[in-house]
């Protein structure tokens, strides 16, 4: 009987516990303020590696945002840094929340920014710098209790989403993070601003709503104009007695960018057998040089057929190419040499290719899949 009580009463106290912890938070139980810090010094050892390779004003913004949290963390006493966020304080509990967002959105940043143009990746640097800023400002509702904190968003492919590519076919997105609704209440206010905070004309709207993410259709937003956008979260909490009351809003930066347009200069030799008998020595023979494009996600591929007449009857061919990108980078490839009865195809950056094929006597670039993750 005695045993029987007591297990009644330490569920009792189980049930309690959860209750205690407010439904609209859904927090990883492992999160602490230690982990959070490992969190960021692996962000920070991870940008930095990519600062040595470029002069990028905004990941040194970004790395001065996870530098300040990770500070903050660490001015802690020992004794918090492995407390369950549930024992810290409102303030700690925020920091905590917010620090491991920010590295989240580093990390993102790291692996879906590989294959990007410059301009993709200078956009995408931008955004996470901005996204940083304002989980690191501890201003405006950092330490309410349970504070909604955007971790990332996605596209509908669950690709960490940093760019809108105007006049893509994104229509969808969505946000994760904590404590972003509260099931006993309505959904969260989402609203879209720009640069300046004024609400735009066409707004999206909810599909579902979780604590940890929300789904948002958003049809226009590939249609809005370049430039940089800000998401606003102002979740409801249901407090005992009192109802549903909005709280402190959750931030979170994108931009949108024009689309890309792509030229791709070429050059075609082939060595050819002399037609005269008498005189069987190979010579050189130019093909064609000019220009394929431009190519872009509305038109991507561009042919040209090559005339044939000088060589008629070619031993090899030699291609070379350089490939020009909206943002004035550019990238060469080549000379690369084949038998005469072989395509030729190379790869340049920004998903482009561009292939020889002598069987048609065509040139064809295409534009593949972006491999610039966090674009859409």
């Amino acid at each position: 009987m005695k045993c029987t009580r007591r297990i009644s009463w330490l569920l009792a106290g189980a049930m309690l516990a959860i209750l205690a912890w407010p439904a609209s938070s859904q927090v990883p139980p492992q999160l602490t303020a230690a982990r959070a810090i490992h969190e960021l010094e692996s962000a920070r050892d991870g940008l930095s590696k990519r600062l040595h390779a470029s002069s990028s004003g905004s990941l040194e913004s970004a790395d001065q945002g996870l530098k300040a949290m990770l500070d903050a963390l660490r001015a802690k006493p020992a004794s918090d840094l492995r407390q369950a966020l549930v024992a810290l304080s409102a303030g700690e509990r925020g920091l905590v929340l917010r620090a491991h967002a920010a590295a989240q959105r580093a990390q993102d940043y790291l692996k879906a920014s590989s294959g990007c143009l410059g301009a993709e990746d200078a956009a995408m640097a931008a955004v996470l710098a901005s996204s940083v800023q304002q989980l690191a400002d501890t201003s405006g509702g950092s330490s309410a209790n349970n504070p909604a904190v955007i971790d990332a968003i996605e596209s509908t492919s669950q690709h960490p989403l940093f760019v809108i590519r105007h006049g893509g076919k994104l229509h969808a997105i969505t946000v994760i993070g904590v404590n972003l609704t509260d099931p006993q209440c309505a959904y969260p206010r989402v609203t879209v601003t720009n640069a300046q905070g004024v609400p735009l004309d066409q707004q999206p709207t909810i599909e579902a709503a979780l604590p940890t993410r929300i789904q948002l259709n958003w049809p226009g937003a590939a249609e809005l104009a370049p430039g940089s956008y800000v998401l606003h979260v102002v979740p409801k909490k249901k407090h005992f007695l009192f109802g549903c009351s909005a709280q402190p809003q959750a931030l979170s930066t994108l931009q949108v960018m024009a689309t890309p347009q792509f030229a791709v200069d070429y050059t075609l030799n082939a060595v050819c057998r002399s037609s005269d008998k008498a005189n069987a020595t190979a010579r050189d023979v130019v093909l064609g040089s000019g220009v394929l494009g431009p190519i872009s996600i509305d038109q991507t591929t561009a042919a040209k057929t090559i005339d044939m007449s000088a060589c008629a009857d070619p031993v090899r061919y030699t291609l070379a190419a350089k490939v020009s990108y909206g943002d004035g980078s550019s990238s060469s490839v080549g000379p690369i040499t084949q038998a005469a009865d072989a395509n030729i195809t190379v790869g340049l950056r920004g998903g482009l290719s561009l292939t020889w094929d002598p069987s048609l006597q065509q040139l064809f670039a295409r534009l593949g899949a972006n491999r610039c993750l966090g674009v859409h």
